[in-house]
């Protein structure tokens, strides 16, 4: 019989409380949608170097984009070495939600290689988004 490790009951509560603050976080982000375009179109008019100011918004949301999506690829990444280091999937010392079968040997080895996979399309992707994002934004506004 197969080795079960048991879920965290902190983690799931933990992982509960995140998904509810995010959840409110970006009903209220779209609810101030409004008022927040408002100030950045007066922002923006209301100056002589809006079109600098414009290109430096443009530039900053394709950084932030780009830095958004290269948080879970670096996360992706540290968790295929700790599994690699351990030899087993999920690694000991992971906060889990739910029960989960242990994995060893090449099916653990499996598992870290796709999320180094994981990782490395999501580097790529973020770098693209944030060049893409840039370039455009000065071809955009020149």
């Amino acid at each position: 019989m197969s080795e079960v490790r048991p879920a965290d009951p902190k983690a799931r509560k933990r992982a509960v409380w995140v998904l509810v603050a995010v959840t409110v976080l970006g009903a209220s982000v779209l609810l101030m949608m409004p008022r927040l375009q408002t100030g950045v179109e007066e922002w923006l008019l209301d100056a002589d170097n809006g079109l600098q100011r414009a290109r430096w918004l443009i530039r900053a949301m394709g950084l932030t984009m780009g830095l958004l999506v290269l948080a879970p690829a670096v996360y992706c990444y540290r968790f295929a070495a700790r599994i690699e280091a351990a030899g087993e999937f999920p690694p000991p010392g992971a906060k889990l939600i739910r029960e989960v079968k242990i994995l060893k040997g090449d099916a653990a080895r499996g598992r870290a290689w796709l999320l180094r996979a994981l990782a490395i399309k999501l580097a790529v992707m973020a770098l693209v988004c944030a060049v893409l994002v840039w370039v455009f934004g000065d071809l955009l506004l020149r």
